[in-house]
């Protein structure tokens, strides 16, 4: 393990074995724009951007991230994605008091 990396005493199920989580310091993106999304020979690629707004400055698009995986992966975020739009956009109706 490098120097920038740390054991977050954290685990995910991967079929029947635990494997460790490690940390590596990536910090949190906030994105605004997609730059990239494709799909060559089973890979997804997608790039997303953080736009830059300084004043009266021309707009820049700083890369963000670069993720590329396979289909099975995609289909997992793809329905993850869902499920946590489908659960912002209708929020549960507070239950009437009798």
């Amino acid at each position: 393990m490098s120097g920038n990396q740390s054991k977050t005493g954290k685990t995910l199920s991967v079929g029947i074995e635990n494997w460790e989580i490690i940390d590596n310091g990536t910090t949190v993106q906030h994105v605004d724009l997609l730059l990239e999304n494709r799909a060559l020979d089973g890979t997804v690629s997608l790039s997303f951007g953080s736009a830059i707004l300084d004043g009266a400055n021309r707009g820049q698009v700083l890369v963000a991230a670069r993720l590329r995986m396979n289909m099975v992966i995609a289909q997992a975020l793809r329905d993850t994605l869902d499920q946590i739009i489908k659960d912002e956009l209708n929020p549960p109706k507070p239950e009437k008091p009798n």
